[in-house]
């Protein structure tokens, strides 16, 4: 799904990859960048797959990956998904 980010939102990302020194489209699991955000009134927790410049805006192609029904729940989501990670051994950079 491509949704329309702020440059602010696309200098982000073009950060971390830069300390990853690859681009999220091929970062490994423990790498990927979610996010918690609400896309055409779905709540839930995305994880981008690439973030682009195009011709007037700023776009990321986004993948739902845990469906929520409010923001609440969604950052739970997202945190509980963090914390299984963490204890995995998985996660190695966390951006809130």
């Amino acid at each position: 799904m491509k949704v329309v980010v702020s440059k602010e939102q696309f200098e982000q990302v073009r950060k971390v990859e830069k300390v990853l020194g690859v681009k999220i489209a091929f970062a490994t699991e423990e790498h990927q960048l979610r996010v918690v955000d609400n896309v055409d009134g779905q709540w839930g927790v995305y994880q981008v797959l690439r973030c682009y410049r195009g011709a007037m805006n700023y776009f990321a192609e986004v993948k739902l990956i845990e469906p929520a029904k409010s923001e609440q729940e969604a950052v739970m989501k997202f945190m509980a998904n963090q914390h299984k990670m963490a204890k995995e051994g998985k996660l190695k950079v966390v951006l809130y």
